[in-house]
């Protein structure tokens, strides 16, 4: 579960109070920080307003898209969930029934890919720019 947890100066995003208090106690010395930890009135102000937004939608999973829009590669967003989360532009992980941990996709390592011009001339292109065009037309894994 530790590979699950955000990378040191991430961010824990979370619906509910209980990731707080069932991961803080564990890792009290966790190098992150909770959106939401004691009780929803001591989030930043723009984060609350998130979080009501996604209570007044009945917690659907557009409703989590600025939150979304906000992650940085160490943030993660722990969900209680009795399935995947459809949330787009998220890889989820359920390390433990129940539990869905998301992450912002891991680029593809960067490969040089050589092709000739109908002129002959070499031509370079980085290869993950083709594939995270490609993937974006892949149908989400729900």
């Amino acid at each position: 579960m530790r590979e699950m947890l955000p990378e040191p100066g991430g961010i824990v995003y979370s619906d509910v109070s209980q990731v707080f208090y069932n991961t803080f106690f564990d890792n009290p010395h966790g190098q992150w920080r909770y959106i939401m930890g004691f009780e929803p009135t001591l989030m930043p102000e723009d984060d609350l307003k998130i979080l009501r937004g996604i209570q007044w939608n009945w917690y659907a999973d557009e409703a989590f898209a600025p939150w979304v829009a906000k992650m940085r590669p160490a943030d993660r967003m722990i969900l209680f969930r009795n399935g995947r989360p459809g949330i787009q532009g998220l890889e989820w992980a359920s390390p433990i029934r129940g539990i869905w941990v998301g992450r912002l996709p891991r680029k593809p390592a960067e490969t040089e890919v050589i092709s000739q011009t109908d002129d002959g001339q070499q031509r370079s292109s980085i290869n993950n720019q083709l594939s995270g065009r490609m993937r974006a037309l892949e149908p989400s894994d729900r």
